[in-house]
């Protein structure tokens, strides 16, 4: 297996809902389609970093990070989005602020990867 797991690494497992609690966990065998921690009771898929839910129901759908500091990156990455995404919505709905020019509009479109706005001519 081309795997970069190995026995004994450490991966971040993050809590899942509201009652959950954060930990580190190791790693105690590598086979072809599953990563085992050495709890007994919790396996994960490499491709997805995802805990298999029918072993263990308590984790299901946990993403498994390398560390803390990149789910944290990546969860406030996601908050972020969401926030902003929310914001537009909230504050103008379907109407565009008096005071926002296409010119902005288009360079928002650039900058999140939305292709140009044809204006009708």
């Amino acid at each position: 297996m081309d795997s970069c797991f190995h026995v004994g690494m450490e991966l971040y497992v993050p809590a899942r809902g509201r009652y959950g609690n954060e930990r580190m966990a190791k790693v105690s065998s590598v086979g072809r389609r599953w990563v085992y921690f050495d709890d007994g009771q919790s396996r994960f898929d490499p491709k997805t970093m995802k805990v298999d839910g029918v072993y263990s129901r308590r984790l299901s759908d946990v993403r498994l990070e390398l560390s803390r500091g990149a789910y944290l990156e990546r969860y406030n990455l996601e908050a972020a989005w969401f926030s902003t995404r929310r914001g537009i919505a909230d504050m103008w709905g379907a109407r565009a602020p008096t005071d926002l020019t296409l010119e902005k509009i288009q360079q928002v479109r650039a900058l999140v990867g939305l292709p140009p706005f044809e204006p009708k001519k």
